[in-house]
C-alpha cells in the first residue's frame, strides 16, 4: 500500500494465452476496488494485452526481465496459467524418476500413472508434451517453473475449486505459499457490456443455421495441425454432412478451397461470442484451458483434439473427470499418425446427432458444468470469494 493505493504490478508471459487471462484478472481486480492500481508489464516486443476497453486503473509499462519482484523484497505472486493438475504434476516431476519410469512410452501409452498426488490416475498417452523427450522418453527437466517456487508467496490461476477441489486441497496442505484459484479468466463479463457496433458476416450466418447445428472449429493462436492432417480434416467434416465454421488462421484460404457449402472458414472471430450463439451445438477444440472454459461457459460439449503441451491432460479432465466431451484423438502418443477422414466423418457425424442417446447425456453434463463455471464466477462464488480474499490479504498484510 501507498498513499493508500495497492499498487499490482502484472507480469504475464508474452503469449497470448497467458497475456489474455492476466488481463481478464486484472480487470476482475480493477473493478473490486477504487484504491487500487494495476501496472500491466510486457515485454517491449509483445504488446498484444488482450481485448476490449483498459479501466483507467489500469495502466501499461515495458521491461525486458520479470524477476524484479523478489530483488526489491516485494511480495510476489506467480500466475500459474494452466490447472491445478498441471501445477502438481511439474511440482512432483521427481517422482518419475524415483518410479523408474518406462522411456519406451510408445509401448507403454495405456500404462496408468497414478502417483501424483492429489489428482485422478491418467494415463501416459495423457501426459503433457513437455514432459515427452523427441517423443519417446521423459524429460524430467524440460519444463519447470521460471521464477522458484519458493521465492513467492502466492499462487493464483484460472481454475475453478469446485473442478479440481482434490488437488487444490493437496497443494493448500503440502505449500506454505497461499493458492487461489480464479476461474473462469475469461471475458464473460464482457458479453453483456460491450454492445457489438456490427454485426460480423460469420455472426450472420451462424443467424441463420438451425438451433445447435454447428461445429465450431477452433485450434487456438499458436498450435497448428500438420497439412495432411488438416487436409483430412477437411475432407472428414465435409463429409459429416454437418454445419460447421472453422477459424483457419493463416490456412484460410486453403481451407476455403478444401470444406463445401456446409462449412465457413474465417481466420479469427469474437470465440465467446460465437460459442454463445444459439446455433452452436459442439467445438472441436485444441483444449487450451481458456478456450476449454470458454465453451463450458456456454454449455458446449467439446470433441477434444489435443496437439501439445498441457492440452493432452487438459483433454484428459474434459472428457474423462469433467465428463464434457468426447476424443476425437484417440490414438496413444500419436507422432507421426494420422486421424482419417473417415474417422473424423463418423465421430462428427454421431457427436452433432441432438437426436441421439448418449448426444443427450452430454448436453445436459454441459449445462451443468456451465452453471458450475458461473456459479463460481458470481457473487459470493467460490472464485469470486477467492478474489475478494486475496485482494484483503494483499491490501491488509503488507501494508507499509
Amino acid at each position: 500500500m501507498i498513499n493508500n493505493v495497492c499498487h499490482i504490478v502484472a507480469m504475464p508471459y508474452p503469449a497470448k494465452g497467458h497475456s489474455n487471462p492476466m488481463m481478464n484478472l486484472c480487470k476482475l481486480l480493477a473493478s473490486k476496488r477504487q484504491d487500487m492500481l494495476i501496472t500491466y508489464v510486457t515485454e517491449e516486443t509483445y504488446t498484444s494485452s488482450g481485448t476490449g476497453n483498459f479501466p483507467p486503473k489500469i495502466r501499461f509499462s515495458y521491461i525486458p526481465k520479470v524477476d524484479a519482484g523478489h530483488r526489491r523484497n516485494i511480495p510476489v505472486a506467480a500466475f500459474w496459467i494452466s490447472t491445478a493438475t498441471e501445477f502438481s504434476m511439474q511440482c512432483h516431476l521427481n517422482l518419475f524418476k524415483e518410479k523408474q519410469f518406462p522411456t519406451d512410452l510408445e509401448e507403454h501409452a495405456n500404462d496408468v500413472v497414478d502417483f501424483i498426488p492429489g489428482i485422478s490416475p491418467i494415463r501416459v498417452s495423457d501426459l503433457p508434451r513437455f514432459f515427452l523427450k523427441n517423443g519417446q522418453s521423459i524429460a524430467l527437466d524440460a519444463w519447470t517453473l521460471e521464477l522458484p517456487i519458493s521465492k513467492v508467496q502466492y499462487v493464483v490461476c484460472p481454475s475453478v475449486y469446485e473442478l479440481e477441489s482434490h488437488v487444490l486441497d493437496f497443494l493448500r496442505s503440502k505449500f506454505d505459499f497461499r493458492i487461489y484459484p480464479f476461474g473462469p479468466l475469461i471475458p464473460y463479463f464482457e458479453l453483456n457490456n460491450n454492445k457489438p457496433t456490427s454485426t460480423p458476416d460469420y455472426i450472420e450466418w451462424l443467424s441463420s443455421q438451425p438451433r445447435s447445428s454447428v461445429l465450431y472449429v477452433a485450434m487456438g493462436s499458436i498450435a497448428s495441425l500438420s497439412s495432411d492432417q488438416t487436409d483430412e480434416m477437411a475432407a472428414g467434416l465435409r463429409s459429416s454432412g454437418v454445419r460447421y465454421l472453422w477459424v483457419g488462421r493463416e490456412n484460410t484460404s486453403r481451407l476455403k478451397e478444401l470444406c463445401g457449402e456446409l462449412g465457413l472458414v474465417v481466420p479469427w472471430c469474437d470465440q465467446m461470442r460465437v460459442l454463445s450463439h444459439s446455433s452452436v451445438g459442439g467445438f472441436l477444440t485444441h483444449c487450451g484451458l481458456s478456450s476449454i472454459i470458454e465453451g463450458g461457459f456456454s454449455g458446449v460439449p467439446m470433441l477434444t483434439f489435443p496437439i501439445a503441451g498441457d492440452q493432452f491432460p487438459n483433454g484428459k479432465l474434459v472428457v474423462e473427470d469433467w465428463k464434457v466431451g468426447w476424443r476425437l484423438k484417440k490414438d496413444l502418443l500419436g507422432g507421426n499418425k494420422l486421424i482419417t477422414r473417415e474417422a473424423i466423418t463418423e465421430t462428427v457425424h454421431k457427436f452433432m446427432d441432438i437426436n441421439g442417446s448418449e448426444r443427450g447425456e452430454l448436453t445436459e453434463r454441459s449445462k451443468e458444468f456451465q452453471q458450475i463455471l458461473k456459479g463460481a464466477a458470481a457473487k459470493g462464488g467460490s472464485s469470486d470469494a477467492n478474489l475478494e480474499a486475496f485482494i484483503k490479504d494483499i491490501t491488509q498484510a503488507h501494508t507499509h
